[in-house]
């Protein structure tokens, strides 16, 4: 706009001394009433002329008003008319109809016209594409300044340029919204977080706990067929293995104090001594003792312990805390047998997550006819529900529901902050400022003007 005020001051004929702007919103910068008075003229005088020019804009009905009573739109006119008072040869106008309705718009951009007709040059500046045809209609003097090469509308470019600015000036309510997504995030998304972390929580600890350790107590297990199972279920059972009660083993270092031992088949083994985690080899070649035995005894692996069997050397060290499983793996030795030497009397399975399926099949490896009908399967670690879902806790989670209100959160903030600013822009339009009060509307505070049809 500036460039084409420049472009247009270039060319200014001669005799074009007089020259008034008509800014938007320059109402505000008004803040005396002698500023709207010509000087060296009775008002007296300058009445008609004044309601004459405010009829040019449909202002004769608030002559009689105070400047701080008018709306944005007739303080808009009020300058306009107040330049046209001045008798200016060059009348430059920027955004003349921003504040306006449509009808009223159409109005002023058919008087100014009307003035440019009349030997006055009028520049305007303006996206209203009303006041850019009346541009178009009229080639005396009426010339308006427009951006995007001839295009009505915004580019993106502008939308960028524009966002930029709202933001900066803060009309655009910037922070605010970020502090409220912000908040709303940390909430919500914390909220779904900690939910999430704690079933990993719980999860963990019941594995950890080996409550997804199920046996079949009650008959006679068939070690091979125990042991196999983790190769018959597609993975559904992740480890399996069989045990036996054992004869007492009495350390010669403490001859009064005999401990159970168990008999177990490389699978249980391997469930025992894995803590979860699934191991490719597992040393038979001697026993396996619990942290406590070994702490209380001096035992590492590779060690050797007398005892009134023999000497027996220590192939490996487990952990078996006392956390509500079984207790009877807590302080003992761990005698380890092939699965075909036998039968035994439990077989364990791990599974993760459980299935009741899976677990079924720990009948399949008790002998027939041997008070295999008295059987029965067991959580190992009765200190957990036996029925726990960790997918079914999962959906049934009471954030689950956090995505959609998040959508739906975001969709309300962005719609209420579109209103808000269409809203605030529709008071920019209509409401004007009422922080005004000074300059009277009236036709006796407007200098003279010459007499100007619509």
């Amino acid at each position: 706009m500036q460039a084409a005020w420049n472009a247009r001051a270039s060319q200014e004929p001669a005799g074009c001394s007089r020259t008034r702007w008509v800014w938007r919103n320059a109402p505000r910068s008004i803040t005396w009433c002698s500023r709207c008075s010509p000087k060296g003229m009775d008002r007296r005088q300058t009445q008609p002329q004044a309601l004459e020019a405010m009829r040019l804009f449909d202002l004769d009905y608030a002559a009689d008003r105070r400047f701080s009573e008018l709306s944005g739109g007739e303080a808009q006119r009020l300058m306009l008319a107040r330049a046209v008072c001045s008798r200016p040869d060059m009348l430059l106008v920027d955004e003349p109809t921003a504040q306006l309705d449509t009808r009223t718009a159409h109005s002023v951009s058919h008087v100014l016209g009307n003035l440019a007709n009349q030997g006055m040059i009028v520049l305007v500046a303006t996206h209203d594409p009303d006041t850019r045809d009346a541009c178009a209609r009229n080639r005396s003097g009426l010339l308006c300044a427009r951006g995007g090469r001839g295009r009505v509308g915004m580019g993106l470019r502008s939308i960028f340029s524009e966002a930029i600015r709202n933001i900066g000036s803060g009309t655009a309510h910037a922070l605010a919204l970020f502090l409220v997504v912000l908040l709303g995030g940390v909430l919500l998304g914390g909220y779904e977080a900690y939910t999430v972390v704690a079933m990993e929580c719980e999860s963990l600890t019941r594995v950890r706990a080996v409550a997804d350790v199920d046996s079949v107590i009650g008959g006679t297990v068939d070690g091979s067929a125990c042991d196999r199972l983790t190769r018959t279920t597609d993975g559904a059972i992740t480890q399996a293995g069989a045990m036996r009660a054992g004869g007492e083993i009495t350390a010669l270092s403490t001859p009064n104090n005999a401990l159970q031992s168990y008999e177990v088949t490389p699978g249980m083994l391997s469930l025992v001594a894995s803590n979860g985690t699934t191991t490719d080899s597992i040393d038979m070649s001697g026993i396996w003792v619990p942290t406590e035995v070994a702490r209380d005894f001096g035992l590492t692996i590779g060690s050797t312990l007398s005892t009134s069997h023999g000497e027996a050397m220590v192939a490996g060290i487990y952990s078996w805390p006392n956390d509500g499983r079984d207790t009877r793996f807590a302080y003992t030795f761990l005698v380890p047998r092939a699965a075909s030497q036998g039968t035994y009397n439990e077989c364990w399975v791990r599974q993760w997550p459980r299935s009741g399926a899976a677990s079924n099949l720990l009948y399949s490896t008790l002998g027939v006819g041997e008070g295999s009908g008295q059987a029965g399967v067991t959580s190992l670690d009765k200190g957990f529900d036996s029925h726990y879902d960790p997918y079914a806790t999962y959906m049934g989670r009471v954030t689950h529901w956090i995505p959609y209100l998040s959508i739906l959160i975001g969709v309300v903030i962005g719609v209420l902050a579109v209103r808000v600013r269409r809203l605030e822009y529709a008071a920019a339009l209509h409401s004007g400022s009422r922080s005004r009060r000074c300059c009277s509307a009236s036709a006796r505070r407007c200098s003279s003007g010459p007499d100007w049809e619509h």
